[in-house]
């Protein structure tokens, strides 16, 4: 049997195995881990799993496969029910709630792959209780720390009032920074332009809302470089 649920507990059914189950897996392991999946060989980190659909709910979806290693190998899990069990465990403490779809496929006897299918939320970042605020994404093929900026970014796009941005003296200063293709930080903006960083943080955040700037991920601390691609 190929079992579905739903981590908000709305709905649940199950549905017969069949080939083109099978032939997804294939597909998906065959294509690799990219930006919108991921796959896990096993379920001795759930702290790690919950985190990683999260990024998928803090970007633009995507689907991580349990039981499924780095190379793209079908083994599979013996004791899926357990591996969600204790997934669930952390992904009920995420906030705002997420849409995540489980699904259970099983590929011998004695093994299964769990499917879990994460659609992007409405509602930005989606931030697990032992993370104490902060937020994960996606990068390519990982799972990555957003910074503060990128964060708040996310709060101010979920917003129902939306944002608006003046170009004053303060917007010019620190826009005047980045006529070389140079990435910069708060620090080194503060210290060119004089302003106080907590000032600087709030324009980023306009700037990088409005698509004039953009983050650079991957940095211990945030990078920030113009937007030429005008989204």
């Amino acid at each position: 049997m190929t079992s579905r649920n739903s981590i908000s507990g709305k709905s649940s059914e199950s549905a017969r195995a069949d080939e083109s189950s099978i032939r997804d897996l294939h597909r998906m392991a065959a294509t690799g881990e990219g930006i919108r999946i991921e796959f896990k060989a096993k379920a001795n980190h759930p702290d790690k799993i919950a985190r990683s659909i999260c990024s998928f709910a803090n970007s633009t979806g995507g689907t991580l496969l349990l039981g499924v290693s780095d190379a793209g190998e079908l083994n599979g899990v013996r004791y899926p029910d357990e591996d969600i069990h204790a997934i669930f465990k952390y992904l009920r403490t995420a906030r705002p709630f997420l849409k995540c779809r489980y699904t259970i496929i099983p590929i011998t006897d004695k093994r299964s792959v769990v499917r879990f299918d994460v659609s992007e939320n409405r509602r930005k970042p989606v931030v697990l209780k032992l993370d104490k605020g902060k937020a994960f994404i996606r990068i390519a093929d990982a799972c990555m720390q957003a910074g503060p900026v990128t964060s708040a970014v996310m709060r101010e796009r979920s917003s129902s009032i939306g944002s608006m941005i003046t170009f004053g003296q303060e917007e010019k200063s620190i826009l005047s920074l980045f006529n070389s293709n140079k990435p910069m930080v708060i620090r080194e903006i503060s210290r060119a332009t004089g302003l106080p960083e907590k000032l600087i943080f709030q324009k980023l955040v306009s700037l990088v809302s409005a698509g004039i700037l953009k983050t650079i991920p991957g940095n211990e601390e945030e990078q920030f470089l113009m937007n030429l691609s005008g989204h």
